[in-house]
């Protein structure tokens, strides 16, 4: 996703636009969002169902051909197709393309805000003394961006201006360019902070981290 050099280019380019400013920014790569293992129990129970069907129809013909005396192998036969069924759908479910495809749209733009969130709060950014902290989310499986901000940056900046920003980074992301889509959003998030806040004379750094990579399925991860 990023190398150690883009990392620390990634860092370096965080401080310098925190020492022109109030702000506090905080960025986040997701590797994924969406739980696997959600989708794959979904994936395997949707066999389970269409097996369950295929079943039905063959338990008549064994019926037919071996008789009411082999009621054992019949259900023995029952049982292996159905958990064959299971097992085959829950591998095809853990596939990554199957599980980008198999999450609506809505869902995934659900879970990248919850786990955005989450980050958020979680990680100081919204208890910044001066209210001006800022988070930049990204998750790289889904290629979705989100970008909150605390309260002081809501009052001066309308959420356009914000929607604006990802919008000019977001085919970057969409290209697997990560590093270059990092930086430009970073160059919006600099305008902004610069224009509304700007350094004050005693400042200090209210953030331990400015980049943290999370790997896949942190998000509701069991």
């Amino acid at each position: 996703m990023l190398s150690e050099k883009e990392k620390q280019s990634i860092r370096l380019r965080i401080r310098e636009i925190e020492k022109k400013c109030r702000g506090e920014i905080l960025v986040v790569l997701a590797e994924q969002v969406i739980p696997t293992r959600w989708v794959a129990y979904y994936s395997g129970l949707l066999m389970l169902l269409i097996c369950g069907v295929f079943v039905e129809s063959l338990s008549q013909k064994i019926n037919l051909l071996l008789g009411m005396d082999h009621i054992a192998i019949q259900s023995a036969l029952v049982a292996f197709i159905l958990g064959m069924g299971y097992f085959l759908g829950y591998l095809v479910g853990r596939i990554p393309l199957v599980q980008y495809l198999f999450v609506p749209e809505k869902i995934k733009d659900l879970l990248v805000q919850m786990a955005s969130l989450n980050y958020f709060l979680a990680n100081s950014v919204s208890r910044t003394p001066s209210q001006s902290g800022v988070l930049i989310f990204v998750s790289v499986f889904e290629r979705e961006v989100v970008l909150l901000v605390d309260e002081a940056i809501k009052k001066m900046v309308h959420q356009k201006q914000l929607d604006e920003i990802v919008g000019r980074a977001l085919p970057y992301f969409r290209k697997g360019q990560w590093y270059v889509g990092t930086l430009n959003i970073l160059e919006g998030v600099e305008g902004l902070l610069e224009r509304f806040f700007p350094k004050p004379e005693h400042k200090e750094n209210e953030l331990h981290e400015e980049l943290i990579i999370l790997p896949s399925n942190f998000f509701l991860r069991s």
